[in-house]
């Protein structure tokens, strides 16, 4: 199920390509669905993938009569703060054979921790790299553990931390970047900056350890 399909070329793709059997394909504004189902069936997929107007998960929470029931969510393009509150609405996305696709645009960070608090284990983090920027892809399910994650981890990522790479360092010197202007700021107003501090040095020791 790819969660605001835009264009439908997620499961376009995945049927195509005999990757996904079936997919099911769902935006919150009729336009881009109306252009999702036109592309599906320029590419010779319209039977194999089901459109649905729908506000994030709603039409799965509320479809019992889905069949086959998805087994994957996609939900990529979006603030991770709007991926936060669409997961957090749903009950679907807490059955533990349901995996988690998740490609927050910004905030990250926020996403990781929501994640870590809830009850979903990030069980891999890649990075890629688009027209010049670094985006990370989460993948995730639910089995009901909570966790925490220090902040270096929610801003970098576990996974991203642990495989390292120049890829990472580019990403994690980025981050560090905007937590250095932000303790700075603090600094310069006159305010204590201690936590942040620590975070920066934190970081850069992540940086350090990578690199040797």
């Amino acid at each position: 199920a790819d969660i605001g399909t835009d264009h439908g070329y997620i499961p376009i793709y995945l049927t195509k390509n005999g990757i996904c059997p079936f997919a099911y394909a769902s935006d919150v504004n009729r336009m881009p669905l109306e252009k999702a189902k036109s592309n599906a069936e320029k590419y010779g997929v319209a039977d194999k993938i089901a459109f649905y107007l729908s506000d994030g998960l709603r039409f799965i929470d509320e479809g019992s009569d889905l069949t086959p029931p998805p087994d994957d969510i996609v939900i990529m393009g979006m603030g991770g703060e709007l991926i936060v509150d669409i997961l957090a609405t749903s009950d679907y996305v807490k059955n533990k054979d349901v995996s988690l696709i998740l490609q927050p645009m910004t905030m990250a960070d926020k996403l990781r921790l929501y994640l870590a608090e809830n009850g979903f284990l990030v069980t891999d983090e890649h990075l890629s790299e688009a027209a010049g920027k670094i985006y990370t892809v989460m993948n995730a399910h639910y089995d009901g553990e909570r966790r925490t994650l220090a902040k270096s981890e929610a801003l970098l990522g576990r996974a991203n931390i642990e495989r390292g790479g120049e890829l990472f360092v580019r990403y994690a010197e980025a981050m560090l970047a905007k937590v250095g202007k932000k303790r700075d700021g603090l600094l310069s107003g006159g305010h204590q900056a201690e936590e942040e501090n620590r975070l920066y040095n934190g970081m850069e020791e992540i940086i350090r350890s990578v690199t040797k």
